[in-house]
């Protein structure tokens, strides 16, 4: 997905309610550069709370027009439902927000 104009996208981590198995990963892309990936048991398995990685080490950034891609890999490939979705803040005026 492209960033919109006048926005950026902070992402610092994902929430994940299924077990993707021992070579599944989650991947945040910038550019189509690589610049976050960890494998998907380590998020499913989180306590507390239960599914949810937050790391503030790794905050990745995307500001306007810039191209990011959220990866999510099943080891198995077999299709299952579940949510997956990385943690994020959207940063925009209140007028994109539609907060007016």
């Amino acid at each position: 997905m492209t960033v919109p104009v006048a926005n950026a996208y902070a992402c610092f981590g994902w929430y994940l309610d299924a077990d993707f198995g021992d070579g599944g990963y989650l991947q945040i892309k910038k550019q189509n550069v690589v610049k976050w990936e960890i494998p998907a048991r380590a998020v499913y398995l989180q306590e507390n709370p239960k599914h949810l990685y937050i790391d503030f080490d790794s905050v990745i950034v995307g500001y306007q027009q810039e191209l990011m891609d959220f990866i999510s890999w099943n080891e198995s490939g077999a299709a299952q439902k579940c949510l997956c979705m990385p943690f994020m803040f959207r940063i925009a005026s209140k007028a994109a927000l539609n907060l007016d």
